[in-house]
């Protein structure tokens, strides 16, 4: 590696010791230095040399994804806390949902931490992987904290409800879910595992939609759920059946996750 200032005629050789030692940010580090000058050598000693290095490249692109991942952000948590609020409209329903979704997620985090194999990783990316280990276990006792919340919620809330969640709980319930798939890096599952949330927010927008534009309405009455309550379906049935629908997407989240680990 060679250093040039051009303004004075100086040259300075570095050789790394050893010749395949790798060069880190702020890591020290010995080099044999032979100072040049109009391209005869000055003199050469051995010296400590700490770097400072940064790779443009890797800042560059670091910015660029900075850039991208607030608004995906925004969008997550906004579209995610507006539709676990929606989707509290029968007694234990949203409750029912978040739970199995919670506990799925923390599955997940549970079978990354235990699985995760240093040695398929360069040394400094397997460094910084395992410290990332700590922050996916906290979260996955979130999620499990998140589930056992829930699932304490319903001992009241479930048919017929002597507490109710109200705004303020399907918000927070809402926070929870949108904190997990962000920090665990699975947004991408998120309409898998959450297909319910999903399809209760699609079902309000289309049916707004549709009357402004129609004046005719899609669905009896929206979100989704008070449509197939006002079919005659009985709450505790669509409870069943919104849970039983979640365990099922979640458990083919968690294979999509595993295959692809």
């Amino acid at each position: 590696m060679e250093i040039e200032a051009e303004a004075l005629d100086y040259s300075v050789d570095v050789k790394l010791e050893p010749e395949n030692a790798i060069l880190n940010c702020g890591e020290t580090f010995k080099a044999s230095v032979l100072l040049k000058k109009g391209g005869q050598p000055i003199s050469g000693q051995k010296m400590v040399v700490t770097t400072k290095w940064e790779s443009k490249t890797v800042k560059e692109e670091t910015i660029i994804s900075d850039i991208f991942f607030i608004p995906f952000a925004m969008f997550v948590i906004i579209a995610v806390v507006n539709s676990v609020n929606l989707i509290d409209g029968v007694d234990g329903l949203s409750s029912s949902v978040t739970a199995v979704y919670s506990l799925a997620t923390g599955v997940m985090l549970v079978l990354y931490v235990l699985t995760f194999n240093g040695e398929a990783f360069e040394p400094e990316a397997a460094v910084a992987a395992s410290n990332a280990l700590d922050g996916l276990s906290g979260l996955a006792v979130f999620a499990f904290a998140t589930a056992g919340a829930c699932m304490g919620f319903l001992v009241h809330n479930t048919y017929p409800a002597k507490v109710f969640m109200g705004d303020l709980g399907a918000f927070t319930l809402g926070g929870a879910v949108a904190a997990m798939a962000l920090l665990s890096r699975t947004s991408l599952l998120l309409p898998l595992m959450g297909v319910l949330y999903v399809a209760t927010s699609v079902s309000v927008i289309l049916q707004v939609g549709s009357y402004k534009l129609r004046k005719k309405r899609i669905f009896r009455m929206a979100p989704l759920h008070h449509h197939f309550e006002l079919g005659g379906t009985p709450e505790t049935k669509i409870v069943s059946m919104y849970t039983v629908v979640t365990a099922i997407a979640s458990a083919g989240a968690l294979i999509i996750f595993w295959l692809c680990k």
